[in-house]
């Protein structure tokens, strides 16, 4: 868990600054996940015209137990950029419930395609498949709907 908490951090102050006024930083929630209740957010930031990098933030109830859940994305858009593309990436993620002591972890390469309109919404989709820690293999899929700014 140390180590996911410095890689996070370690990306944080490498910005660059985008010369034009376009969004820099998408905020989105997956509505999928609200069914459960749990409650998912995901803050991608700008890094050049190819790149982002997201933090993935998580917590509510799965099966009547608590549960938490804290990741990170590299997205390198390969067709498009940033604002409106396809991307490839790598996913990793950390995951605990509150009946067990220990932290579930995934991580695998995702594809996917994201929109921020003229009016800022955005519209994130991604799929992909995961090694984990808990089962030998788990599926990435995430909806999201946000705002960029």
């Amino acid at each position: 868990m140390k180590y996911l908490i410095v890689l996070l951090f370690l990306c944080i102050p490498f910005k660059e600054i985008y010369a034009q006024n376009e969004p820099t930083t998408s905020l989105t929630i997956s509505p999928v996940h609200l069914v459960l209740p749990f409650l998912e957010f995901t803050v991608e930031n700008y890094r050049s015209p190819d790149t982002g990098i997201a933090f993935i933030f998580g917590a509510g109830m799965v099966e009547e137990l608590f549960a938490y859940e804290l990741g990170m994305q590299y997205n390198y858009y390969f067709i498009g950029n940033y604002h409106h593309g396809a991307q490839f990436g790598l996913e990793v993620l950390a995951a605990s419930v509150s009946s067990e002591s220990a932290l579930h972890l995934m991580m695998g390469p995702q594809i996917g395609y994201k929109v921020i309109t003229s009016s800022s919404f955005t519209f994130h989709i991604q799929g992909g498949y995961a090694f984990s820690s808990f089962s030998k293999h788990s599926v990435i899929l995430n909806l999201n709907i946000g705002i960029s700014f």
